[in-house]
């Protein structure tokens, strides 16, 4: 394969698992299918290229990717502020929340009395 060829296959094999991990990241599932149809691709890519190493940074990927797909399916609604796949912001009981509650008082140096 001449590197102007790779050079490119390269390019559209990055914005192919790049889209993947945009969709994930939005909660739909396809995302992580999407990832999981590139790893074989980028594979191939690096045998025929010499790139071995890619091929393990496939393997993990595909692993990442088959966690996520399964937690997003199966788990999606255990407590972790997920509905059908997408982000519905933290749980009402978060840290966050009663930080909103607290009051600020007037330190003590500021007061009024000599």
């Amino acid at each position: 394969m001449n590197g102007s060829l790779a050079f490119w296959l390269s390019i559209a094999l990055s914005a192919f698992g790049c889209t993947g991990f945009v969709l994930a990241g939005k909660g739909d599932r396809r995302g992580w299918v999407i990832v999981l149809v590139a790893q074989p691709l980028w594979c191939v890519f690096a045998v025929v290229t010499g790139g071995y190493g890619i091929c393990l940074t496939c393997l993990l990927y595909t692993v990442v990717a088959i966690r996520n797909l399964v937690q997003q399916e199966g788990g999606a609604s255990e407590g972790r502020g997920r509905e059908r796949g997408r982000w519905r912001g933290p749980p009402s009981s978060s840290v966050a929340a009663s930080a909103h509650s607290t009051t600020l008082e007037e330190p003590s140096c500021f007061s009024q009395s000599r």
